[in-house]
């Protein structure tokens, strides 16, 4: 078991032995942190029930400035205070013994009283699945005292027991399977400010040692983008916002790649830049680094563009986003026969899905993924045909196979 990327990608982490911890798988935790994104300044992460502490250490790598990870198992104590001393984070992740929901209800009492107590932007949860710990840690951070402002909220449980749409201020705006495993990210109502007027049960449980300090201030915190899944509940009308898929693997994305959202950007409300998991291909970038080219590449158009990474049916996962569009480009008359064939395919499937193509600029009507990365393979000049930031990366992943 590895951390994925950040400043500790590639660092081993030690599990406990035996079946009673559950580590987050690694296809798992690479799809969440790429919806994640980066941390804003600041972010305070938190790991309930954190087991081998996979997810805090994963979000600690990424750039998050502290995590606390509370857990109540000895075996999974002792690993993960050695995994903290051995990565050398002892001044950012805080391991605390005890039971998950009475600290939470110990801190969101202290936060009731005086204000104060820790304020958190990630919060990870992942209870026993045959238990009720999830929905009851969700109904008290739903209490909204202890959230920054837009919070995102990550539940995993067991697809046969799924999770409310709403636990206070928590609003479910994503909801991904991964076999039996289900993701449910929440993420605070703005309307609310993350706050709620509920009170919290007065249930008292043994008191788990140490608390920790106050976070930053929640208003150094972006304000989130408007969920997805939300969108995909509203009645389809005129006035309903229009969400376009835009799949592929992007590896890596191109300047026609880039042209293209850019048109689409034009037309549609909101668009999904989807990364297909395709097994027949070995990528030469990961999920998060072909995110990050594409993040760079339209960096002025953030409060439009969302990304995931999918796999299984394209029809299905539209469907799932509340998508009623799905983005092509056409480069040729070849490109025209296989996309023409897809287009009929997913609209048999789903009939309410609508394929809409863009032709390229006339500057990118050659320019492939593949030929791009054959011809930075033998040390050609693709200046011009992706992004400077891609071309640099290629360029030393190509030298450094060369040595």
């Amino acid at each position: 078991m590895r951390i994925i990327a950040g400043e500790m990608g590639g660092r081993r982490l030690d599990a406990p032995p035996g079946a009673v911890t559950r580590p987050t798988a690694e296809r798992v935790r690479e799809a969440l942190f790429s919806i994640l994104g980066p941390p804003a300044p600041g972010l305070i992460a938190l790991d309930l029930c954190a087991g081998a502490g996979t997810l805090g250490f994963e979000a600690l790598s990424r750039g998050a400035a502290a995590c606390w990870m509370i857990e109540r198992a000895t075996p999974a104590l002792r690993c993960l205070r050695a995994n903290v001393a051995a990565l050398g984070v002892e001044a950012r992740a805080h391991v605390r013994r005890g039971d998950a929901l009475a600290l939470l209800r110990r801190w969101d009492a202290q936060a009731q009283r005086d204000g104060g107590g820790p304020r958190f932007g990630w919060v990870f949860l992942d209870p026993p699945y045959r238990s009720d710990l999830g929905p009851r840690l969700l109904a008290c951070l739903g209490q909204g005292r202890l959230l920054a402002n837009g919070a995102r909220v990550v539940a995993e449980h067991d697809r046969r027991h799924p999770t409310d749409l709403r636990y206070g201020c928590l609003i479910r705006t994503d909801c991904r399977r991964y076999g039996d495993t289900e993701l449910s990210i929440y993420q605070t109502d703005e309307q609310t400010d993350g706050q709620t007027d509920g009170q919290t049960d007065g249930h008292t449980d043994e008191q788990p040692d140490g608390q920790p300090t106050s976070a930053p201030n929640p208003s150094s915190t972006p304000p989130a983008l408007e969920p997805v899944s939300a969108i995909q509940k509203q009645p389809m009308s005129d006035s309903s916002p229009t969400i376009a898929v835009y799949p592929g693997t992007f590896d890596p994305v191109t300047n026609g790649h880039v042209d293209i959202l850019e048109r689409s950007l034009e037309l549609f409300d909101r668009v999904i830049v989807a990364l297909a998991t395709n097994p027949r291909k070995q990528p030469v970038f990961t999920v998060e680094e072909r995110v990050g080219f594409i993040r760079s590449a339209l960096a002025s158009r953030q409060d439009k563009l969302s990304f995931d990474s999918f796999d299984g049916l394209l029809v299905e996962y539209c469907k799932r986003q509340g998508a009623r569009f799905i983005v092509r480009g056409l480069r040729a008359l070849a490109d025209f026969e296989y996309e023409f064939q897809f287009a009929h395919m997913n609209r048999r499937l789903a009939p309410g899905l609508d394929t809409v193509f863009f032709m390229t600029d006339e500057r990118n009507h050659y320019v492939s993924s593949s030929l791009v990365k054959e011809v930075a393979s033998f040390g050609g000049d693709i200046t011009g045909l992706v992004p400077t930031e891609v071309a640099r990366a290629l360029a030393a992943k190509f030298a450094a196979s060369r040595e």
